[in-house]
């Protein structure tokens, strides 16, 4: 049914955890709770040698790469930060397990972290618990850094997919560590150096081609060889993906003329295709629908609902190079594979999987097991609720919910809270959106954020919504002063409470907040003003200091409701994304003049962003001059049915003269949202100090060298915006 659900879920689900000052009850059925904890943290016990996850195989010897791992190895010792960029293929992973191996063989203490589809907070726990021996505790980020402060190892983060500022809260929780980091895309992080990690020259690709054929090409497969490396400027996954199917081709008794090397993509694609068994083409239609995550072989089992894979599928697959074997399971290797895939039918979609994951979270998995599937369970909602397959998305959400609360992967418990929750409101379902809402309270209070606010559509009768709530709170929470549950806990054990008092408050228009007053209630706010239709509010605060807003004197004039700057705010309809769902509204933001500015000190100022909405991407938020500007997310994205996100915008210019930049926030379809340009004029101490803003080069990037100007390899994504 759209308007309830009548999911169960069994397994390790209840108990309880602590998450910082905190006591948290987690109950699948009825919403945890969280109250203040009386007596110190648990206690902690740091083991003897990190136990991080399992290397994989140590890797075969690096070709072309000495120059790098010699540049990773002497930033490290030098105290940086280092991280490894280049496009997907390009060889960033096995440089960062060479040197990991090794450090290994060094007998150096190391952590190694796959991080693909992991929220940061969720990297971090996972260091936490291989670090210290505790069960069921996630300690406030200050103890975590002096726990972490002991610890001094080298931690290796592969495939990490987070911001700049993400960046640094990872190196921040680490102190005493040394830091490398595999991405696609650079983040410039503080302190940090990074490698752009290019194609191999014609030497190494040619000593590739050579180890992967098993002999060395001459005559005409040589020059083939050379073209193709020349053609896709020696990226080492086509080599390698190359020189499989010319060995296929060979161990099917195909005569070839020296020229399998030089066939182009597509070609390669329909020959791999024409070799691959139904079994082979589902197996890597599932991977390549959760690509680039590795999928154990117990979740293979349930979503494929067969036995784990075995030969007649594996064979063909990692014989073309499509596949890996990767801890803890398997993946698919790049977009060659799903360039086969559409030659044999049916592109892969993760959506499609949710019914199969649900079951298996519903009905005995673990909450290890479910810890250990996290960024799947992410990835499939998401795709789920990229198709709308709204009952999906809510039936996967309130099956894994309880598991990763439970298990503290928080960062993956949030995005299933907004997924969950933004279903249940398409299908009119007030009990499982009053669930979601109020896990989402419980988290944000257990970290001490602030509470979460329900906003109810606009409309008439919010005295008879409040009253419905307060009826609902007296019907289930009666005799909630001795448990210490929350008004909303309370009434999370009463679902038809919850769906009449939910359905009021849409009727009536109430914003409720679920923050506990202390007496077993929630604060009953009113309604706030309604939104006029003038360009964003911005206000700004020095540090340390309450937000106020920018007065005339900095600001310049305020737009007004029929100013043209207003009327940009709602008639500059935001294009269909490329999916065709979905119209927002562009805001342009008239911002301040920063002023003058003394080199080298800095102005930082709280823009507040007030009409902020759910397609909004809040880890956009970018500015064009990052040489003397600088912006960070404070408070974004907001609490649900809040619509005001807060960042920071910081005036830090290297040399004396006058600069503009623009801060813009794009929306889930790489479309500008917000944007603001921002101005400000540095002067000198001096005033001998000749003027003028040239910003030198930043000297912290090392680009290993490539043989021609651009790699033309397999298509780089784009970003993800999940």
């Amino acid at each position: 049914m759209a308007g309830s659900n009548t999911l169960r879920v069994d397994g390790d689900v209840g108990g309880q955890i602590v998450v910082g000052d905190h006591n948290v009850v987690i109950n699948a059925q009825y919403g945890s709770t969280a109250t203040p904890r009386s007596e110190g943290p648990p206690p902690t016990r740091r083991r003897d040698r990190p136990a991080g996850r399992a290397l994989p195989r140590r890797p075969a010897e690096l070709l072309g790469r000495a120059g790098e791992l010699a540049t990773v190895d002497e930033w490290l010792g030098d105290g940086h930060l280092v991280q490894v960029y280049g496009p997907p293929g390009i060889g960033k992973s096995a440089l960062l397990r060479r040197y990991a191996a090794d450090q290994l063989a060094l007998d150096r203490e190391l952590v190694y972290l796959p991080a693909a589809g992991l929220a940061v907070e969720d990297v971090i726990q996972e260091l936490f618990h291989a670090c210290f021996e505790t069960e069921d505790y996630k300690p406030e980020p200050a103890r975590m850094r002096r726990l972490m402060g002991t610890v001094q190892a080298l931690l290796v983060v592969d495939d990490f997919e987070g911001s700049a500022q993400d960046l640094t809260a990872l190196a921040d929780a680490a102190p005493g560590c040394d830091l490398l980091v595999a991405a696609v895309a650079r983040c410039p992080a503080e302190e940090a150096r990074t490698l752009r990690l290019g194609g191999l020259a014609e030497g190494a690709s040619l000593d590739l081609l050579a180890r992967e054929l098993r002999r060395t090409p001459d005559g005409a497969e040589r020059a083939a060889a050379c073209e193709l490396i020349g053609t896709v400027r020696g990226h080492p996954l086509t080599l390698v993906q190359s020189a499989a199917a010319v060995r296929a081709a060979e161990n099917a008794g195909e005569d070839h003329d020296g020229s399998g090397l030089a066939a182009d993509e597509t070609a390669r694609a329909v020959g791999a295709a024409a070799r691959l068994n139904d079994d082979a083409v589902r197996l890597l239609r599932t991977l390549s629908a959760l690509s680039p995550l590795s999928v154990s072989s117990t979740l293979l089992e349930v979503l494929t609902a067969e036995a784990g894979p075995s030969g007649p599928a594996l064979e063909p697959l990692e014989g073309l190079n499509l596949i890996e074997r990767d801890a803890p399971g398997l993946r698919s290797r790049g977009d060659f594979a799903t360039l086969v895939l559409r030659h044999v039918g049916g592109a892969p979609d993760a959506g499609e999987l949710a019914p199969a994951l649900t079951h298996w979270l519903s009905t005995g998995a673990t909450r290890q097991q479910a810890a250990a599937e996290a960024t799947v369970i992410a990835k499939v909602l998401t795709d789920a609720a990229r198709r709308e397959d709204h009952t999906a998305v809510r039936d996967l959400a309130r099956a894994a919910a309880p598991l990763l609360a439970r298990s503290l992967q928080w960062g993956s418990w949030r995005v299933v809270l907004e997924h969950g929750r933004a279903s249940a409101a398409a299908l009119g379902s007030a009990v499982d959106e009053a669930y979601f809402a109020h896990e989402e309270d419980v988290r944000r209070k257990a970290l001490g954020l602030t509470a979460v606010v329900v906003a109810a559509a606009a409309g008439g009768g919010a005295g008879a919504g409040a009253a419905a709530l307060h009826n609902a709170l007296g019907a289930g929470g009666r005799n909630t002063t001795a448990t210490g549950r929350t008004g909303l806990s309370a009434l999370a054990t009463n679902p038809a409470a919850i769906g009449t008092a939910v359905a009021a408050l849409i009727a009536g228009g109430v914003f409720v907040s679920l923050a506990d007053t202390g007496h077993g209630q929630p604060a009953i706010a009113a309604p706030p003003a309604p939104a006029s239709a003038s360009a964003y509010s911005a206000h700004a605060t020095p540090p340390d200091a309450e937000p106020r807003p920018f007065s005339p004197s900095s600001s310049g004039p305020r737009p007004s409701a029929s100013s043209p700057a207003a009327s940009a705010s709602t008639d500059l309809p935001r294009l269909p994304g490329p999916d065709g769902s979905g119209e927002c509204i562009r805001y342009p933001i008239t911002a301040p003049d920063f002023g003058q500015v003394t080199v080298p000190e800095r102005e930082t100022r709280e823009v507040v962003f007030d009409k902020w909405l759910p397609c909004d991407d809040e880890k956009s938020l970018d500015v064009t001059d990052k040489a003397n500007w600088q912006v960070r997310l404070t408070d974004c994205p907001p609490p649900a049915g809040s619509r005001v996100c807060r960042f920071t915008v910081t005036f830090r210019p290297r040399t004396p003269g006058t600069y503009r930049a623009t801060v813009t926030i794009r929306d889930d379809w790489g479309q500008d949202d917000l944007t603001m340009d921002v101005t400000g004029v540095a002067v000198a101490a001096d005033p001998a100090t000749p003027a003028g803003p040239s910003v030198p080069p930043e000297p912290s990037e090392s680009v290993s060298p490539e043989p021609t100007p651009t790699p033309r390899g397999p298509t780089e994504p784009l970003p993800s915006t999940t």
